[in-house]
């Protein structure tokens, strides 16, 4: 049966394939409903087509398809088969994140077994639909059962897929695209991805015009080991007189050592916040390069170390929640590119969201002893100018 997947729908992806002499192949799951769907085939003419021995997959028009397909819908995670498009699934996860772009290797043998057995489970289960595409009922057709010398842990039987024989013509890269996809809709599920929201649409409120006279307080979640990600987040937030919370800046970018510095110095420079904080982590590794930069530029700031604590992630993100729901968290225009990309991809879908950077960033302002200013009180004169 075929599913109208909707616009900015949380969806998985898979992706395998050889860039000559076979195919390559992008099935999309639609993780609510287990709706499969291709998105995009690209194979090799037969041997007796005098094309076959210089046809190459056209890289940029699979490139093309997958951008069309993050920006279409919120992509939770592309799991790719490197082998053979190494370059690109790097350009990927540059251009998306490697939290959202995983290089899922089919080569392991166990691990590519378990997900056969999960997705044999869910055709079993009637769990995956799809529109009957033909294309990817003939590779799964094609696929031939390999016997592992193994069990899983009930003592069954463990087994992967192959073609006939390596040069066969008879292609199954949309099944292995098809079971790449599903187990990460596998991981999805079991991450709370059809959890209920966190947050809600009805709760975001923007300023038309950047607020002023606030204390301003600059936050830094940069790349570092422990978070896993490469992608460097800056916050700036402007505490009101009115108890709210104006966010002025969001910025979620991939930077080395010398451009985050450029940036935190730009932002400083630009908000002149009352204090900035930085991860506690990631400040050990930056330190020393962003004293020397102050002593060479006679520009000084103290950098306040954000701690983890025992406190998790999702612990600190939640936080947020009573703070969105009050209307007290004000964004910037939607219009802007990095607000609805940070609607799309973290907000509404938290807590299985596909990145959590900025929520993350924006929730240290609770750590920061970030103050409010007091209000202006105005009281009326002793006495009247007409008096004196």
């Amino acid at each position: 049966r075929k599913v109208d997947v909707p616009r900015g729908a949380l969806i998985t992806i898979g992706f395998d394939g050889a860039t000559r002499r076979d195919a390559t192949g992008i099935v999309c799951t639609h993780i609510e409903t287990g709706y499969q769907w291709v998105a995009g085939l690209w194979e090799a003419p037969p041997e007796s087509d005098r094309r076959a021995a210089t046809w190459q997959v056209p890289e940029h028009e699979v490139d093309d398809v997958m951008t069309a397909l993050f920006e279409q819908y919120t992509v939770w995670r592309l799991y790719a088969d490197p082998p053979w498009w190494q370059s690109w699934v790097s350009a990927w996860i540059g251009r998306w994140g490697d939290d959202r772009v995983i290089e899922w290797w089919t080569n392991r043998r166990k691990p590519m077994a378990y997900a056969l057995k999960r997705y044999v489970e869910g055709i079993r289960g009637r769990e995956i639909c799809h529109d009957g595409n033909q294309d990817l009922l003939r590779h799964i057709g094609n696929a031939y059962r390999q016997e592992l010398p193994f069990r899983d842990d009930a003592d069954e039987p463990l087994w992967l897929i192959r073609k006939e024989r390596p040069d066969s013509p008879f292609k199954i890269d949309l099944a292995m695209a098809a079971v790449l996809s599903w187990e990460a809709r596998a991981d999805a599920i079991a991450a709370g991805v059809l959890a209920e929201p966190a947050f809600k649409p009805e709760w975001l409120r923007h300023w038309k015009a950047a607020p002023k006279d606030g204390n301003r307080y600059l936050i830094v979640n940069p790349a570092h080991e422990r978070k896993k990600s490469r992608t460097t987040e800056f916050v700036v937030v402007e505490l009101g007189e009115d108890r709210h919370y104006y966010v002025l800046e969001m910025i979620r970018r991939e930077l080395d050592l010398g451009e985050r510095t450029d940036l935190l110095f730009q932002l400083h420079r630009q908000y002149r916040p009352l204090r900035v904080g930085y991860e506690e982590h990631a400040l050990e590794a930056d330190r020393e390069h962003i004293r020397e930069r102050q002593d060479s530029e006679h520009y000084r700031f103290t950098l306040t170390p954000l701690e983890a604590g025992k406190m998790t992630l999702d612990d600190r993100i939640r936080r947020l929640v009573p703070l969105f729901e009050a209307e007290r968290i004000v964004l910037p225009p939607r219009e802007l590119e990095i607000v609805g990309e940070f609607i799309a991809s973290e907000y509404r879908p938290y807590p299985a969201a596909p990145r959590t950077g900025l929520l993350d960033a924006l929730s240290r302002i609770l750590d920061l002893r970030a103050e409010f200013p007091e209000p202006v009180k105005l009281t009326a004169p002793l006495a009247h100018p007409s008096d004196w």
